[in-house]
Order: C-alpha cells, then structure tokens, then sequence
C-alpha cells in the first residue's frame, strides 16, 4: 500500500454525460485551469480524510503511481498528522 496526500479540488464540475452542474470538492488538481478530479475515486485508490485547514485529502493506494501534485507519505507520517486516522 502506497499513501499520499493530493491537493483538495474545489470547483464547479459539468458532467458530459448530463449536462448537470455541480460544486465539488473532490480530491485533485487544477493544473493551467483545467480540472482533473478524482471523483469517484478509481478503483484501487481510498479516500482515508479530508483536511479543509490545507486544503487536502489523504489517500490510500494498493498499487504506487506517479501523479503531478501527488505527495507520497508514509503510513506513519498520515497518522503523525491524522491520529487515529488508520
């Protein structure tokens, strides 16, 4: 298991398939104004928390991936920030 911290993506999402528009916070990245979201989280990939005072969400990962804005954590190092979390 792999842990990282992602940035907490805050914004306004149109789903292509709908049309609908909605305001999310999802785990991701805002990369030159385009969003790329997690939301639903992709097979493999566990939310463990939301940190609104960051903003960032925690995440959990059965297999590692190299992803721009991704910061690998260690267990230990999540639950230093988080107590309890695990």
């Amino acid at each position: 298991m792999t842990y990282y911290y992602t940035p907490l993506w805050d914004g306004d999402y149109t789903d292509p398939a709908t049309g609908e528009t909605t305001h999310e916070r999802s785990p991701g990245v805002d990369v030159g104004g385009v969003a790329s979201r997690l939301d639903p989280l992709p097979p493999g990939i566990h939310q463990i928390c939301y940190d609104d005072s960051v903003p960032r969400t925690a995440l959990s990962v059965a297999l590692p991936q190299t992803i721009d804005g991704w910061e690998e954590q260690t267990k230990e190092q999540i639950d230093a920030d988080y107590p309890g979390v695990f």
